[in-house]
Protein backbone atom coordinates (compact mmCIF):
# COMPACT_ATOMS: atom_id res chain seq x y z
CA UNK A 1 0.00 0.00 0.00
CA UNK A 2 1.50 3.31 -1.01
CA UNK A 3 1.68 6.16 1.53
CA UNK A 4 0.08 9.15 0.78
CA UNK A 5 1.28 12.47 2.27
CA UNK A 6 -1.34 14.37 4.66
CA UNK A 7 0.07 17.63 4.13
CA UNK A 8 1.52 19.14 0.71
CA UNK A 9 3.40 22.17 0.83
CA UNK A 10 2.85 24.48 -1.63
CA UNK A 11 6.02 26.64 -2.40
CA UNK A 12 5.13 30.62 -1.93
CA UNK A 13 5.84 32.35 -5.42
CA UNK A 14 8.05 34.77 -3.76
CA UNK A 15 10.61 36.93 -6.03
CA UNK A 16 14.40 36.48 -4.81
CA UNK A 17 15.70 39.79 -5.04
CA UNK A 18 19.54 41.08 -4.44
CA UNK A 19 19.42 44.72 -3.58
CA UNK A 20 21.52 45.26 -7.29
CA UNK A 21 18.20 44.21 -8.60
CA UNK A 22 16.50 45.63 -6.46
CA UNK A 23 17.65 49.28 -7.51
CA UNK A 24 18.20 48.63 -11.15
CA UNK A 25 14.01 48.42 -10.75
CA UNK A 26 13.75 51.90 -8.98
CA UNK A 27 16.19 53.33 -12.11
CA UNK A 28 13.61 52.06 -14.49
CA UNK A 29 10.76 53.76 -12.48
CA UNK A 30 12.10 57.04 -13.15
CA UNK A 31 13.85 57.60 -10.13
CA UNK A 32 17.07 59.43 -10.11
CA UNK A 33 20.32 58.66 -8.05
CA UNK A 34 20.70 62.01 -5.71
CA UNK A 35 23.33 61.00 -3.16
CA UNK A 36 24.32 57.94 -0.79
CA UNK A 37 25.41 57.80 3.02
CA UNK A 38 27.00 55.01 3.84
CA UNK A 39 25.58 52.19 2.55
CA UNK A 40 22.46 53.49 1.72
CA UNK A 41 21.38 55.21 -1.25
CA UNK A 42 19.15 58.46 -1.78
CA UNK A 43 16.93 58.83 -5.12
CA UNK A 44 14.96 61.87 -6.14
CA UNK A 45 12.16 62.16 -8.50
CA UNK A 46 11.15 65.02 -10.74
CA UNK A 47 7.16 65.79 -11.23
CA UNK A 48 6.71 67.55 -14.50
CA UNK A 49 3.72 69.28 -15.86
CA UNK A 50 2.82 69.49 -19.52
CA UNK A 51 5.35 72.41 -20.49
CA UNK A 52 7.86 70.47 -18.68
CA UNK A 53 8.42 72.48 -16.14
CA UNK A 54 9.64 70.86 -12.65
CA UNK A 55 6.42 71.45 -10.22
CA UNK A 56 8.21 69.03 -7.40
CA UNK A 57 10.75 66.88 -6.57
CA UNK A 58 10.16 63.81 -4.63
CA UNK A 59 12.80 62.35 -2.13
CA UNK A 60 13.00 58.98 -1.51
CA UNK A 61 13.74 56.81 1.94
CA UNK A 62 16.95 55.46 2.42
CA UNK A 63 17.69 52.30 -0.13
CA UNK A 64 20.31 50.23 1.74
CA UNK A 65 22.74 48.88 -0.41
CA UNK A 66 24.64 45.71 -0.17
CA UNK A 67 25.59 44.09 -3.47
CA UNK A 68 24.88 40.40 -4.49
CA UNK A 69 23.27 39.93 -1.07
CA UNK A 70 19.47 38.94 -0.93
CA UNK A 71 16.99 41.78 -0.19
CA UNK A 72 14.45 40.42 3.03
CA UNK A 73 11.00 40.62 1.43
CA UNK A 74 9.56 42.92 3.92
CA UNK A 75 11.73 45.71 3.38
CA UNK A 76 11.68 45.04 -0.10
CA UNK A 77 7.72 45.40 -0.13
CA UNK A 78 7.96 48.46 2.23
CA UNK A 79 10.21 50.34 -0.07
CA UNK A 80 8.49 49.67 -3.78
CA UNK A 81 4.94 50.84 -1.73
CA UNK A 82 6.83 53.82 -0.69
CA UNK A 83 8.32 54.56 -3.84
CA UNK A 84 5.26 53.10 -5.85
CA UNK A 85 7.17 50.82 -7.64
CA UNK A 86 5.51 48.69 -10.33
Amino acid sequence: MEKIPIFVLVKQNKEKMKYTEFHRKITKNDWTFSHASGSHYFYKKEIKDKEGKVIEVICSPPVPYHGAKEMPEPLKRAIARDMNLR
